[in-house]
């Protein structure tokens, strides 16, 4: 068996509450096995643009993709913006700051977190700076709160990939970066790995998290913010995001992005197919 992933975006603004995923529409799958999924939307484009991970099966890794939707919320425009020769990249983690629209992916093998600032219409990388270089970041979520700027991710070392979460904090947006005090912030693999965007929900901060207590991709705990210093983090969790999420995605969900009144989600189906240990076997050369 393997994990047939795709994305969906809601077809209309409003504001956000878990039980609406129940009614997203999902994409139909890539054929070739390839999939999308880490939907992140790019901010200001009404729902209608979004950065994804785009795994390629033919070269057993994933890209960094722009994918625009057309009136009826069907693909037309399905475009590379990052690619690496060295690792599979993932969760292209998106945001503006200061008018700049900026992509951080997951690019663990690299063991670096990199910045890449893009243009306005996402559809070419215009410059990238190395947040944090050494530390192999899985998933880096990336805010602004009370004047500082915070990076969360997961690590590939040691066993804590899916539950021991890292915090980083820095005076701006580039750096330096400083490792909270009290890390790892969170242990716990129901909750610890980051699933999305950071938002702002009736005046509080909440977190998406990835469940990976049963199985990865499992569903998404959402959790609020009760306290983030330097020194101290608190979270309590609120939400769960589960399966199904349409009949293309019976069986898992893993990211959520929020922007201005639109959200999209990722969902998997397990399906049937005799090649998928080969898939498996040459994706771990780029994880």
């Amino acid at each position: 068996m393997r994990k047939q992933w795709t994305v969906g975006v809601s077809t209309q603004a409003g504001s956000f509450h878990p039980q609406q995923i129940d009614s997203i529409r999902l994409l139909p799958a890539l054929g070739a096995r390839d999939f999308l999924a880490d939907p992140f939307l790019v901010p200001g484009s009404g729902g209608r643009v979004l950065l994804c991970e785009w795994l390629q099966a033919r070269r057993a890794k994933g890209v960094i993709a722009r994918i625009e939707l057309d009136a009826r919320g069907s693909i037309a425009d399905l475009t590379v913006v990052i690619d690496s020769d060295r690792c599979h990249l993932s969760y292209p983690y998106t945001l503006r700051h200061e008018g700049k629209l900026y992509c951080c992916p997951e690019a663990a093998r690299s063991r670096q977190v990199v910045l890449y600032g893009l243009s306005d219409d996402a559809r070419r990388v215009a410059d990238s700076t190395v947040l944090l270089d050494g530390f192999p970041g899985l998933d880096p979520s990336l805010f602004e709160h009370e004047g500082r700027w915070w990076l969360l991710c997961t690590s590939a070392d040691n066993g804590h990939a899916l539950s021991h979460l890292y915090a980083f904090h820095a005076p701006r947006l580039h750096g330096p970066w400083t490792a909270h005090t009290g890390n790892p912030i969170v242990n716990d693999a129901a909750r610890a790995r980051p699933a999305g965007n950071v938002f702002q929900h009736d005046g509080e901060l909440f977190r998406p998290g990835q469940d990976c207590s049963q199985s990865y991709g499992a569903a998404i705990r959402i959790s609020r913010i009760v306290k983030l210093t330097p020194e101290s983090y608190v979270e309590a969790p609120v939400w769960t995001i589960s399966p199904p999420v349409s009949p293309l995605g019976r069986d898992g969900v893993h990211t959520l992005s929020l922007d201005a009144g639109h959200f999209a989600v990722d969902a998997y189906t397990n399906v049937y197919d005799p090649l998928a240990w080969l898939q498996r076997a040459r994706h771990r050369l780029y994880r």
